[in-house]
């Protein structure tokens, strides 16, 4: 072969290696926290739990604060307001169904312990309502037990302490009147320990039905239901522009994980593409066989740093073959260049 064909040949595909080489790793590579906020949380029967949900396997800024789960047993465990609660189910449409861990056994908790809730994060939804429990009461006479909502009385021992203890169901205004129900609160009023606890509705009229402590328990075993609120309509938005939901705790805002880098709230989807054809772009022009028409330094750098739909397409080098495009062919190298990136990583992850 001719000394000066070979050069002209050698240069092109030393430039062409180049360009390949020069591509960032990013464009290849997932994002870090992408690919972790892409993994579900699981613990149990809860399968495939992603945000607002964060614990385990999947870091905090994969989930929204006030979410954190953990894999106690055979139940992934919340904590809400320092009171922890068992997971029963999780549902797409923002509900969760909770039991509350210090119930589980029965309901003379040691110390009671009171449900409360961030209201900017959770409230109950429609099929819950409260059940009030009193302990260490004064025994109320019986004429007033047979007043809807109130219980008859149960003992719990807290504290090596016999207590006799109480469950309301209702707002006393709703079952009784007058000095009948100024009556019944001078005595509940005059208990050691009030808590509130949720329960399912229907769970709460068949216990109004049977006022007894055991249907109480049984109650208290079914759970409620809370709907939460967490940048719900962004994440959305976020998950179908390809990313994964998170949040930065740094700057308190929502997060949107994209396999290049995090985004406010969408992922820009053609932001890779662009970037790999400005550089081929780039790269054909610094291929040329006429020096006259090689970009200078200056030149490339603005054209790597402007719009792509400002560049000019090159003229086709004396080498060019109707049948083959070069930059058609230099596309797929990179493409392919990038695949083989990510099949190693792969395999060096899995070894």
């Amino acid at each position: 072969m001719h000394p000066h064909l070979l050069q002209t040949i050698s240069l092109p595909l030393t430039v062409i290696t180049i360009i390949i080489i020069a591509i960032p790793i990013s464009l290849c590579e997932p994002d870090e926290r992408y690919l972790s906020c892409s993994k579900s949380f699981e613990c149990g029967n809860i399968q495939n739990i992603t945000y607002p949900f964060w614990g385990v396997n999947r870091p905090q800024y994969c989930g929204y604060p006030g979410f954190h789960l953990d894999c106690s047993g055979d139940a992934p465990v919340i904590k809400i307001s320092e009171v922890a609660y068992q997971v029963l189910e999780i549902k797409s449409m923002s509900r969760v169904h909770l039991i509350s861990t210090e119930y589980t056994d029965n309901i003379c908790s040691i110390p009671p312990v009171n449900s409360t809730f961030d209201s900017d994060r959770f409230s109950y939804a429609s099929n819950t309502k409260n059940i009030m429990l009193y302990y260490g009461c004064p025994t109320i006479p019986s004429q007033f037990l047979p007043t809807l909502g109130l219980s008859y009385q149960f003992s719990c021992n807290i504290s090596r302490t016999d207590m006799v203890g109480y469950y309301l169901t209702r707002n006393l205004s709703m079952s009784a009147t007058g000095s009948f129900a100024a009556n019944i609160s001078s005595y509940l009023e005059s208990c050691n320990h009030s808590v509130l606890i949720p329960a399912y509705e229907s769970a709460v009229r068949s216990i109004e039905s049977h006022p007894t402590a055991a249907n109480l328990t049984n109650a208290l075993h079914r759970g409620f239901w809370l709907q939460w609120t967490a940048n719900d309509s962004l994440c959305n938005k976020c998950k179908f522009s390809g990313g994964q939901c998170g949040y930065n705790n740094d700057s308190s805002k929502f997060t949107c994980y994209c396999q290049d880098q995090p985004y406010a709230t969408t992922c820009k989807k053609d932001e890779t593409e662009e970037t790999i054809k400005k550089m081929v772009t780039v790269g054909l022009w610094c291929v040329q066989t006429n020096p006259l028409d090689r970009p200078s330094m200056t030149k490339v750098v603005e054209m790597l740093e402007g719009s792509l739909q400002f560049l000019q397409t090159p003229p086709k080098p004396f080498l060019y073959s109707p049948t083959t495009s070069l930059e058609t062919n230099l596309t797929a190298s990179t493409l392919r260049a990038c695949a083989l990136s990510q099949k190693e990583s792969g395999m060096a992850a899995i070894s």
